[in-house]
């Protein structure tokens, strides 16, 4: 589906109608790590202010401390568990039923809300677990805007270069592959960081 954001390039015309559709899909996928925060912010804010909450707050940054720390093994392929995720996709139809724009909007969004499709890494759910756990409204929300920023920010980058080169969406995959292992290496050492950050601070309750 990426083909209807990006264009197929190799000197091919891009279609008018699909010319701007990346700025809607942008803009769908905020919406949805809007949404993504504040419904995680609200849930967070009803479980800090449950009084077990406050009587065995040392004992939750124990078991987040344990789980970033198994995560981040995880994560550099030092374990291997299933993580729960649906399997769902976005419809391609969308596309064709709402136009380019409403469909680019409507995927960014479905996206953006993050437990709908599949979880490439297991730091979705370590940001989760932050915003429900550890931070407050304003917090949370900058949290789910940096990670949809951080989703959108390969396919503007292959929409743009695509622009500038011309190839195909395919030849940039190959050349942008190598560099997701570098990426899980650095998403485990920030879980190192933080289990460990964790695990000190319940100490200290």
């Amino acid at each position: 589906m990426v083909t209807n954001i990006v264009p197929v390039g190799n000197g091919q015309t891009e279609e008018p109608g699909r010319r701007y559709a990346i700025v809607f899909y942008v803009l769908g996928s905020i919406s949805g790590g809007i949404v993504l925060g504040y419904v995680l912010t609200s849930i967070g804010a009803v479980l800090r202010r449950a009084y077990f909450f406050h009587e065995y707050g040392r004992y939750v940054s124990l078991l987040v401390g344990v789980l970033f720390l198994l995560a981040s093994a995880r994560e550099v392929e030092i374990l291997k568990f299933r993580l729960p995720q649906s399997r769902s996709q976005v419809p391609r139809s969308w596309f064709y039923t709402l136009g380019h724009y409403a469909g680019a909007f409507a995927w960014g969004g479905y996206l953006g809300l993050g437990f709908l499709t599949s979880v490439v890494s297991i730091s979705f759910y370590a940001i989760v677990l932050w915003i429900v756990l550890m931070g407050g409204r304003e917090m949370g929300l900058m949290l789910a805007l940096a990670y949809e920023v951080g989703r959108v920010m390969p396919v503007i980058s292959v929409r743009w270069m695509s622009s500038k080169i011309g190839h195909d969406i395919y030849w940039y995959a190959r050349v942008i592959g190598p560099f997701s292992s570098v990426v899980l290496v650095l998403n485990g050492i920030l879980l190192v960081g933080l289990g460990s950050l964790l695990l000190t601070a319940s100490s200290y309750h």
